[in-house]
């Protein structure tokens, strides 16, 4: 039984790790850069392909609120539910690249995101966004890989909740225009939506970046950072 185990563990952590997207062509938008970098699957659309798709949008902002009790979400419900969540593309994530300066240990980099992250909540503005009360001892959860992903991928989320998970150390996406290393990926299971994200991305260090599947006909899929959405269109030259 210890051998038929050790082989699935060994094939499990191999399709998990370090198998790269697809090799691209052509020039990616921001938001593809990001979206690489976050490994959830996503693609570029033409610009004719990406007016078209948004029908009827009436061009007003979605006020969604936070949902499904996001700030007291704790790990367990997570496992539960391990099998039964959407896919990575399909939710909101939240991800976290923590400069070197910002943190001496990967250990200091989640508190720090965490700490940063909370920060964020607790400036959004009472009026036009919608405010989280956040209270002391709220505490996000976090992983080394998207929230959402099913089949083999939630057996590495298992270890990672078990193990534990520290980031490691290395070069800044090139999309972040930065000379330091930093401490990444540190994904944080905060679900703010639509509006919500992308005025947190505005309350959030530049360090933070969201990625929104969007909403048929109400908000494209977007890519939040600095309190800018970046969409899936191949830039037109």
């Amino acid at each position: 039984m210890t051998t038929y185990y050790s082989a699935f563990l060994a094939l499990t952590l191999a399709l998990t790790s370090g198998c790269g997207l697809i090799p691209r062509t052509g020039e990616p938008s921001l938001a593809l850069q990001v979206a690489d970098a976050m490994a959830i699957p996503a693609e570029d659309v033409s610009q004719a392909e990406f007016a078209s798709q948004q029908g009827n949008v009436s061009g007003q902002a979605n006020h969604d609120n936070l949902i499904d009790g996001a700030l007291s979400l704790a790990p367990g419900m997570l496992l539960l539910g391990a099998f039964a969540r959407p896919t990575a593309s399909q939710r909101v994530q939240m991800v976290a690249w923590v400069p070197h300066d910002q943190a001496v240990s990967g250990e200091a980099a989640i508190e720090r995101a965490i700490a940063a992250a909370k920060q964020a909540m607790q400036r959004m503005s009472t009026t036009a966004e919608p405010q989280a009360e956040v209270s002391d001892n709220w505490r996000p959860y976090y992983l080394g890989m998207p929230f959402g992903d099913v089949g083999f991928k939630s057996a590495k989320q298992l270890y990672q909740q078990l193990g534990g998970y520290t980031p490691s150390l290395e070069s800044a996406p090139s999309f972040m225009a930065s000379q330091q290393p930093h401490w990444a990926p540190i994904y944080l299971d905060i679900s703010v939506v639509g509006e919500g994200a992308q005025a947190f991305t505005a309350k959030a260090p530049a360090w933070f970046y969201v990625y929104d599947p969007g909403q048929y006909k109400v908000r494209p899929k977007a890519i939040y950072n600095r309190g800018k959405a970046h969409y899936f269109v191949a830039p037109s030259h």
